[in-house]
């Protein structure tokens, strides 16, 4: 209960980011903000993924800031995924949207090189980019547009495909899920979750390379009954405290549709999930 009022608290307070009546929050960086992350030795050392390919960095807490370009300066890329390597700081990830590659600094964003490429470009959406957190040498990422899991066993420097989440054919027409989140459950390493477009989660049991689809949360036809996407999953996180809970974050883009958008609960390791707060509410994020 206790994880569950943090993550609420920050919900609700980010929330009121919007309202004029609240002045307890002030704008840290004037420019579009994707990803973020924070260096976990040092707190007050800051990075964002940006847009047209910018990275910006703060090393006292969010007060000032400094950017650089990845590549080049331009286009509508969106980096949504920053992570800084907990062991050896100075490496950091970024991933995003039409950005097409994982790139990796290892000067804390000074200079990048590409980690992972494939002949089509890669997209990362939510939180799509994670490091095992009791192996430091395992990173995982889920790709966005043909549902493929890479993984890490070097830090990042090199990848490799794991697997493809299988076809739905509960779907009409059957299709291959959009991914848009990964996480790894505290007990086992083994033991993963995807959130999907659709606000679909499928679990895997042998550390990604099998997948079983676990739950729906929401599901919308047109006319012809063929079922669509709406709302997707973002974000997935496990109590460390209490694995048995979980929580996840739904997000949606026509607000004409309803039930749709929630703060989602699984009370039993994520065999099952149901709504759990702020129906009707697009998340994107929790903490």
């Amino acid at each position: 209960m206790k994880s569950f009022l943090t993550f609420l608290v920050v919900l609700l307070l980010f929330n009121a980011v919007a309202s004029k009546a609240q002045t307890g929050w002030r704008k840290l960086l004037n420019a579009p903000a994707y990803g973020f992350a924070a260096n976990p030795k040092n707190p007050k050392t800051i990075y964002v993924g940006g847009e047209a390919r910018v990275f910006y960095r703060s090393y006292d807490g969010g007060l000032t800031w400094d950017s650089t370009d990845i590549g080049f300066r331009g286009g509508s890329e969106q980096l949504t995924n920053v992570v800084v390597h907990p062991v050896d700081t100075n490496v950091v990830f970024v991933g995003g949207i039409r950005f097409g590659t994982i790139r990796r600094s290892t000067d804390m964003g000074k200079n990048w090189e590409i980690a992972l490429s494939e002949i089509q470009n890669l997209t990362f959406s939510g939180e799509a980019i994670i490091i095992d957190p009791k192996n430091p040498f395992i990173m995982y990422a889920c790709e966005f547009q043909r549902g493929v899991i890479y993984k890490s066993v070097t830090r990042g420097r090199t990848w490799f495909k794991v697997s493809t989440l299988p076809t739905d054919s509960t779907q009409n027409p059957p299709q291959t899920p959009r991914v848009c989140s990964i996480t790894i459950h505290p007990d086992s390493a083994n033991k993963m979750f995807v959130g999907c477009t659709g606000s679909v989660i499928y679990q895997s049991n042998d550390s990604g390379q099998t997948w079983a689809k676990v739950q729906q949360l929401y599901k919308f036809y047109d006319k012809d009954s063929v079922e669509y996407s709406d709302s997707e999953i973002p974000q997935i996180r496990f109590s460390t405290l209490n694995p048995r809970y979980g929580y996840a974050v739904s997000t949606y883009f026509n607000s004409y549709l309803k039930p749709n958008g929630s703060l989602i609960r699984t009370t039993d390791g994520g065999e099952t999930w149901k709504q759990f707060a702020l129906k009707d509410t697009s998340l994107w994020a929790f903490a």
